[in-house]
């Protein structure tokens, strides 16, 4: 009743302030668009009072010199840019979300509306988890974690839900393990922070993982916990032995009773494809190589410079090697050697050789296609076609897909194709398309579909709700097989291609990641890298692009070394200072420090590192000076752990970029402050 009696005594201006704060609050998790109406409603009609009143409501909190540098840095860093009309645009964006420390410090006038705040903002984040867990759910439930190696998208991106999920986490772990909390409210603060690791889990983003790790550690260290440190050691140690690995290769034999296991045997590497050539089998091993495998027995090894991931047979004597860097190596089956090595220019996403020729899929610079694999140099570039991820061809079409850009039919002509291609509307919902027999073959998670081409739309000849999403696809002669959410096996009879006559033949029980078939037999291959062993394999895809990127940063500061070169987008600039073989192109360097250097030179790099000191100094004298008090001393403890966590999350993202991200970092931070402001008020409260 006393909160309701305060706001009832507030002004209009007040009320209309109060308003737009919860917009603020309640959205921090999942609306930018309302999140921005609330700060800037709140920030406008402070600004109208500060008018009319002719007196200022914001209250100094300390951080004004720091703040000044850092707008100093990004004025110069401007003036000096490379882009400057870009570079004043983002300028602007990052100096207009400052003002929300001083909107959060200023605003709440008591305890109960810092509680109240706080209670908004917390509730709205754990309703958002709560929906996200049950969209993870379903995620698990259709096999999807394993093919896309991520959560699902639900508010934001996972790695930014993950980050921001790691701020609830924190709070929630906060209120835990302090003393002064009475024990119904550390209760269920323990339950609501269960919650909240399991949504940060489901993101399936290490950077969250490792981000909220290092916050716990930090809280746990200065609260002196150590006897909470040893379960949570225990915790660490059980999920890094439930995290297992495998790597195995299994050959399924046609029998009149169906399908049964015949070979089966583990290998040293990671089992990503298999390739068949007569009798051999050609494995793609990743770190391990190409591994031949002959009447069930591993024959051959050949080392290759990189980790494979697939590979394809030329001819009798030559096989075709697709690396994790891009690039194709030509190798001699018999003796291992390299004949031929050779790239595109692009981000390589996917590639078929059919027919003599070789497809590949850039995602960022189109179709390159070789005419003769073994003479590289003489290619065709159809570099028109950007965003898009995957394809695949027959003698007479050829596809190009992706979510984004949906999906494009080409005819060909002597494999080549003879027009631009024709544009088929609506088709982002489905999955990646296949070629059976001049028909398009496709899921959307609920059935799988069977299409013919008329013009530039799809008519429905076939469907079933048998295999809900198609994640593998192979067929040779007359026989498809369909894998349905990368475990349930189904043969389909491609003459008659009713694809409710798919029947099922076999499940396997572990994911698989690559199904070929010949004559009689099924060869599945199946992989499980542990997620926590990821972190520190170089080969692995996110991070050597890191390393590439961290690369290419300190490259260009050494070239920008005093006022970098604006705060601008940076991909452009990257593709002059990556090395060839390096493909993934971002506007930003994925660590916040590097990408500091590059944008704001050294000059900004030392201003942002004052800042962060700074904010991380009044923090600290924050909770020292509230830490006998309940609720308060919980909640600054929480702003500790979330901004050690946004510093640890910052080695491997920019997050300081990042709008959402930064957005909650200026408001808990604010709303500390505001607790410094009013504690010695209403300390015996």
């Amino acid at each position: 009743m006393k909160f309701v009696d305060e706001l009832k005594s507030l002004s209009l201006i007040d009320k209309i302030v109060f308003f737009f704060l919860l917009l603020f609050l309640g959205s921090l998790t999942n609306s930018i668009f309302i999140n921005q109406l609330g700060y800037y409603g709140a920030l406008v009609t402070l600004l109208v009072k500060f008018f009319k009143e002719k007196k200022n409501p914001f209250s100094k909190t300390g951080l004004e010199y720091a703040l000044l540098f850092f707008i100093l840095a990004e004025v110069l860093s401007t003036v000096f840019s490379i882009e400057p009309a870009a570079s004043f645009n983002n300028l602007l964006k990052r100096v207009l979300l400052l003002p929300i420390i001083y909107v959060l410090a200023t605003s709440p006038n008591s305890i109960r509306q810092i509680k109240f705040y706080f209670g908004t903002y917390l509730s709205v984040a754990l309703l958002s988890i709560l929906i996200y867990l049950y969209f993870s759910a379903q995620f698990y439930l259709d096999n999807l974690y394993h093919v896309v190696q991520s959560g699902p998208s639900v508010f934001q991106y996972p790695i930014t839900a993950s980050e921001i999920m790691t701020f609830t986490a924190m709070f929630c772990f906060a209120f835990f393990i302090n003393e002064k909390e009475n024990w119904k409210v550390r209760a269920i603060a323990i339950l609501l922070m269960t919650l909240s690791m399991l949504a940060l889990f489901a993101t399936y983003k290490r950077t969250g993982w490792i981000a909220a790790i290092a916050g716990i550690l930090f809280m746990l260290i200065i609260k002196r916990k150590w006897l909470y440190l040893l379960p949570f050691v225990v915790a660490v140690i059980i999920f890094g032995v439930k995290d297992t690995e495998w790597s195995d290769v299994e050959i399924f034999q046609k029998k009149e009773s169906g399908y049964s296991s015949s070979q089966f045997f583990n290998t040293s590497g990671k089992a990503y494809n298999v390739s068949i050539g007569g009798k051999d089998l050609f494995l793609s091993d990743y770190d391990e190589g190409i591994k031949i495998i002959s009447n069930g027995k591993i024959v051959k090894h050949i080392s290759t410079p990189s980790p494979v991931i697939s590979s394809f047979e030329v001819d009798d004597f030559t096989l075709g090697v697709n690396l994790i860097d891009t690039r194709f190596l030509l190798i001699n089956k018999v003796n291992g050697e390299i004949i031929n090595e050779f790239q595109t220019t692009g981000f390589t996403h996917a590639y078929k050789y059919f027919n003599g020729k070789l497809y590949v899929l850039d995602l960022d610079s189109g179709l390159t296609i070789y005419p003769d694999i073994h003479s590289p140099e003489n290619n065709l570039r159809y570099n028109t076609f950007h965003k898009y991820s995957t394809m695949d061809v027959d003698s007479n079409k050829l596809i190009i897909f992706s979510a984004e850009m949906g999906l494009r039919i080409f005819d060909l002509q002597n494999g080549l194709p003879v027009n631009g291609g024709v544009k088929i509307h609506d088709t982002q919902k489905y999955l990646p398309f296949h070629l059976l027999n001049k028909r398009l073959l496709t899921s959307d998670g609920n059935a799988v579909y069977l299409f013919e081409q008329n013009d530039s739309t799809l008519d429905l000849i076939s469907k079933t709700e048998k295999i809900k999403r198609l994640t593998h696809f192979s067929f040779v002669g007359s026989e498809a097989l369909l894998v349905d959410g990368s475990k349930e096996v189904y043969s389909l009879n491609v003459t008659s291609q009713k694809l409710d006559e798919a029947e099922p033949i076999l499940t396997y029980k572990k994911q698989i990641s690559s199904i070929k078939q010949s004559g009689d037999e099924i060869v599945i291959t199946s992989f499980k890298q542990s997620r926590i062993k990821s972190i520190w394999d170089v080969h692995n895809m996110s991070n050597s692009s890191r390393f590439a990127l961290w690369r290419g940063g300190i490259e260009i500061f050494k070239d920008y070394p005093l006022f970098g070169v604006g705060d601008i987008d940076l991909a452009k600039l990257y593709r002059e200072y990556k090395r060839p073989f390096d493909k993934e192109i971002q506007g930003h360097m994925h660590n916040n420090y590097v990408h500091l250097l590059v944008i704001l030179g050294a000059f900004g790099f030392l201003a942002v590192m004052f800042l962060l000191i700074k904010i991380f100094l009044i923090d600290l004298k924050i909770f020292n000076e509230v830490k006998t008090i309940p609720f308060l001393s919980s909640y600054s403890l929480g702003v500790l752990g979330g901004f050690v966590a946004f510093l640890t999350a910052g080695l491997t993202e920019w997050n300081f970029g990042d709008h959402e991200i930064i957005t909650i970092v200026w408001f808990t931070l604010g709303l500390n402050l505001a607790v410094r402001k009013i504690k010695e008020v209403e300390i015996k409260e």
